[in-house]
């Protein structure tokens, strides 16, 4: 199982390429941690005094498999490279269903299975799903 630590809000900066470049926007997917992750106090989102976070846990799939979901978009030129968005993959919420959506409003976690649910995961480039590793 996967524990992913979800972005909730956006963040936001005059700048535009400020903007996509340095800036958290709502649905990126932060960090990735196997299911024994115990979260921290601002992390979690029952006991954070301003949540910022919504926590997923994926079953059927390891951590390892999918923790090329916190991937930068990134442009690499000779020998310089340039962070073009922050994260390349965004868990989409709008996409649950009302039931699981509302659940997620009110307790800030939810848990999917990988094989049916990776659909909600999308590439913001693409808009495309994740493949199964």
């Amino acid at each position: 199982m996967a524990q992913l630590l979800i972005f909730n809000q956006d963040n936001v900066h005059d700048d535009p390429i400020i903007n996509e470049r340095d800036c958290y926007k709502q649905g990126d997917i932060i960090v990735i941690k196997p299911d024994d992750h115990t979260w921290g106090l601002q992390e979690h989102p029952q006991i954070a005094t301003s949540p910022k976070f919504w926590i997923v846990q994926y079953n059927n799939i390891s951590d390892t498999d999918i923790e090329y979901l916190t991937a930068q978009h990134m442009e690499i030129q000779d020998e310089t490279i340039t962070i073009l968005l922050q994260r390349l993959w965004k868990f989409d919420s709008q996409l649950l269903p009302s039931q699981q959506f509302s659940e997620l409003m009110l307790t800030g976690m939810l848990v999917l299975d990988w094989e049916t649910d990776s659909v909600y995961i999308k590439n913001k480039l693409t808009n495309l799903s994740p493949s199964t590793p």
